[in-house]
């Protein structure tokens, strides 16, 4: 069982512009932090103590949720379907750049300055790859749907 779980780990879809194993991992943890917090109900402290409605913290918990589990899938499958796989991890990453948004500025707000911890910086440079893979997706479909009107 424990060989499955590496293989699942490592198998799939390698995303060139980021480092191989430390992407799924990163997806991993994001999808194991958002089911305990559907479970528990709990998000961190610092996003429940800001002045918004109950109703954003079960909307951050369900976008790092399915933000990591949907481009974790993405790039498990990936090599079945190439085009499916990268309009997946698109809408997964999208999710984990905007629950990351609102984790960071959380932090801001609650600590009134800039966040402090490697943790949170940690979660900025998670984001902002997401943020990035969005942007890097989209070109890469640009460029496919290029080359297909020129053949």
């Amino acid at each position: 069982m424990l060989r499955r779980a590496w293989m699942f780990m490592l198998g799939g879809r390698k995303v060139i512009s980021g480092s191989w194993p430390l992407y799924r991992i990163c997806m991993l943890m994001l999808t194991i932090s958002g089911a305990f917090q559907l479970i528990t109900g709990k998000v961190p402290g610092s996003v429940s103590a800001t002045n918004s409605p109950e109703w954003t913290d079960i909307v951050y918990m369900w976008m790092q949720f399915l933000g990591g589990a949907v481009t974790l899938a993405s790039l498990t499958i990936g090599w079945r379907d190439i085009s499916a796989a990268m309009g997946i991890e698109r809408v997964g990453a999208v999710l984990v750049a905007f629950s990351s948004l609102i984790y960071v500025m959380s932090v801001v707000d609650y600590n009134s300055g800039p966040p402090t911890s490697s943790g949170v910086w940690l979660v900025i440079g998670v984001g902002t790859y997401c943020a990035y893979r969005v942007f890097e997706i989209s070109d890469t479909f640009r460029e496919a749907e290029r080359k297909r009107r020129e053949c």
